[in-house]
């Protein structure tokens, strides 16, 4: 698979139909070097030529192939020559065809084999840590490569709209030779009968939009009437059960709806049955205490008290309760006593969570990664034995009860796979305790908890590392 730089991935909903001009148009030069293109009645005439190679002699005896504004082939075993691709649009029920017309090549002894691609091996960083590059270590096998000057290859579907990838290889190594294109003439048709002219619409769909910026041919981006999405219409709020308001919710603990906070929202306050309230969260009632008369009336200085327990995550800092009104009584809380009396003596446990995000994983020159805990992909520190030997971390502690055990819980990211031997080992020490040594192997997250004394906790405990 070749790298391209324009792919584009993301979800949005589809609302509109598209039809293409299959008129053939003037030819046209692309921003991409060398191309010129243009459409026909039944696909894309193409006319590629290449810039003047350069070839030098590099360290271990080896050619390095460049052309200016072309990117190098990076697949590990694989000679590192130079390609370009542009994506290309293929309309709904047609098949894509390739036909080399013309090829203007010629042939140049090389003094040394072409450079072959390494494998990922670890980062390179600057003397203040950040990541300048990738560390490669040469790869053990060797490829086959023998592409023809012009490829074409799938990339997917997007929107229904079916991607391909058009790919000039301009020099390829034959031999002790290097065969050199120089030019390259084809035609790309889509085996789709003619149709008459249609009036282009443009799209109400933004990932449309950028999808025909994206390939040579946007007159292609036409989308199947199956599918169109027909956006439902707005529901008619003709009862009680339409009477809803969203309350946003930012903090564990005891939370007030006020008759002031539901009537700035819009909320028919005046006409409501306090009585008939329901409180919900992701579909769920929520029970909750009326500080009112019982009457049927929401007035001034009557609310709604209930415990929130909102669900926080990286991707927002509150959750979200409903308040409706139904046509029966909501959930309200049930009442006990607060008496201790004939109840065991039991401990309150808190769960803290230290965090920074200071590194993002996919910045690593290290190849792909999986993410860690919950999906994510921010970690605090780099630990790597000849740089970072040793690292401490402060937990800010308070209230602690020293006859209590807790538990530590650690997420970790390994970024490195060296065959044959545990790639990662961590030894962990609390306040300077030993409490447990890890060891795991390849890339991956890994997660590990200790069950810690009590006696070792104090208010503002390091837990380190090495």
């Amino acid at each position: 698979m070749i790298p391209f730089r324009r792919l584009v991935n993301a979800s949005i909903m589809l609302i509109v139909l598209l039809v293409g001009n299959l008129h053939p148009s003037p030819a046209r030069a692309s921003p991409v070097i060398g191309l010129t293109i243009s459409n026909t009645l039944q696909g894309l005439s193409i006319d590629w030529t290449a810039p003047s190679v350069q070839i030098s002699l590099q360290a271990g005896g080896v050619s390095r192939i460049t052309l200016p504004g072309f990117e190098q082939l990076k697949q590990p075993g694989v000679p590192e020559v130079p390609f370009s691709a542009v994506l290309i649009a293929i309309p709904q029920g047609g098949e894509a065809i390739l036909e080399i017309q013309q090829v203007e090549e010629t042939l140049i002894p090389l003094s040394a084999p072409v450079a072959r691609a390494g494998r990922p091996q670890g980062v390179l960083r600057s003397e203040a840590g950040q990541a300048i590059g990738g560390a490669f270590t040469p790869s053990p096998e060797i490829v086959s490569f023998s592409p023809p000057p012009l490829a074409l290859e799938t990339v997917g579907v997007l929107r229904g709209i079916q991607i391909a990838r058009l790919i000039f290889y301009p020099a390829r190594p034959i031999g002790t030779d290097l065969r050199l294109t120089t030019r390259v003439r084809a035609s790309l048709s889509f085996n789709l009968p003619v149709s008459s002219p249609a009036h282009l619409v443009p799209s109400r769909d933004p990932l449309v939009e950028v999808l025909k910026s994206a390939v040579v041919n946007p007159r292609d981006v036409v989308q199947s009437p199956r599918m169109v999405v027909t956006p439902a219409p707005e529901p008619l709020k003709t009862d009680v059960s339409s009477t809803k308001a969203a309350i946003e919710v930012g903090q564990t603990g005891l939370t007030q709806i006020t008759y002031e906070n539901l009537s700035s929202s819009g909320f028919p306050v005046t006409s409501v049955n306090p009585l008939n309230l329901h409180l919900s969260r992701a579909g769920k009632e929520v029970a909750y205490e009326w500080d009112g008369d019982g009457d049927a009336k929401f007035e001034l200085n009557e609310r709604l008290l209930f415990y929130a327990a909102p669900r926080f995550s990286r991707y927002a800092s509150f959750d979200v309760y409903f308040v409706e009104e139904r046509d029966s009584p909501g959930l309200l809380m049930g009442n006990r006593t607060a008496d201790p009396a004939g109840f065991p003596i039991g401990a309150a446990r808190v769960e803290i969570t230290a965090e920074e995000n200071r590194i993002y994983t996919p910045d690593c020159f290290c190849a792909p990664i999986p993410a860690g805990r919950d999906g994510d992909r921010w970690v605090w520190d780099r630990l790597q034995i000849d740089s970072h030997p040793l690292e401490s971390y402060l937990l800010e502690l308070h209230g602690v009860d020293p006859s209590q055990p807790a538990t530590l819980n650690l997420w970790l990211i390994g970024y490195t796979d060296v065959a044959a031997v545990p790639d990662h080992h961590v030894k962990v020490s609390l306040n300077g305790t030993p409490i447990g040594d890890l060891e795991w192997d390849g890339k991956g997250s890994f997660s590990a908890s200790f069950i810690i004394l009590g006696s070792l906790l104090v208010n503002g405990s390091a837990v380190r590392r090495n």
